[in-house]
């Protein structure tokens, strides 16, 4: 549905690319034979995969769903497969795509404070953040309970690094001895360095 509202916005004609029909194909006999499947009950799935929009780059392939790249309006819309997994995937490869080159040779990435927490409760930070003055203009911080911890994730706009910084400070002094990891190790890592 995603590739045909595009195709809707673009004003752009949806049409089987086949060197994606073949990649998928090629895909959906692999899990046909693993998993003793009628081949033949992937084909209309498969050819629907494999339209894309007049003027679109694939981007590359990850499972059936192909990303791909598309300039609407002025602007460069990216689709990725919902999948995380083959989402990842996909976008490890934007960088290099030539229609995103000049994005990303632009791109200036905000700044970025990682706090993770443990034996404190996501409304405690919540209060901590809330009495460390909450988000200054160019900041946004979010705080997600995660696999028995909290993770304080600060992100600030080019310009505003130094709001940010003295945000982090802040929430940093408040938390003390709940404050176990400031990047993103699996928990088994970061014991292992103690």
């Amino acid at each position: 549905r995603t590739v045909e509202a595009l195709a809707n916005v673009a004003g752009a004609a949806l049409v089987l690319d086949a060197g994606v029909l073949e990649r998928i194909d090629r895909w959906t006999d692999q899990v046909a034979v693993r998993y003793g499947l009628d081949r033949a009950g992937f084909d209309a799935g498969n050819r629907k995969q494999a339209h894309v929009p007049v003027g679109a780059a694939v981007l590359g392939m990850a499972g059936t769903a192909p990303g791909l790249v598309l300039p609407v309006d002025g602007s460069i819309v990216v689709v990725l497969p919902g999948v995380p997994s083959e989402l990842r995937r996909l976008w490890a490869d934007a960088p290099e795509h030539a229609a995103l080159a000049d994005i990303f040779a632009r791109a200036t990435p905000r700044a970025r404070w990682l706090m993770r927490t443990y034996g404190i409760g996501e409304s405690h930070v919540a209060d901590i953040h809330r009495s460390a003055g909450g988000d200054p203009p160019g900041v946004e911080t979010s705080i997600c309970a995660r696999s028995f911890e909290i993770e304080i994730d600060i992100r600030a706009d080019p310009g505003h690094d130094g709001a940010g910084a003295e945000l982090a400070a802040k929430m940093r002094a408040e938390l003390g001895g709940h404050l176990f990891a400031t990047d993103e190790r699996p928990l088994s890592e970061i014991v292992l360095d103690l």
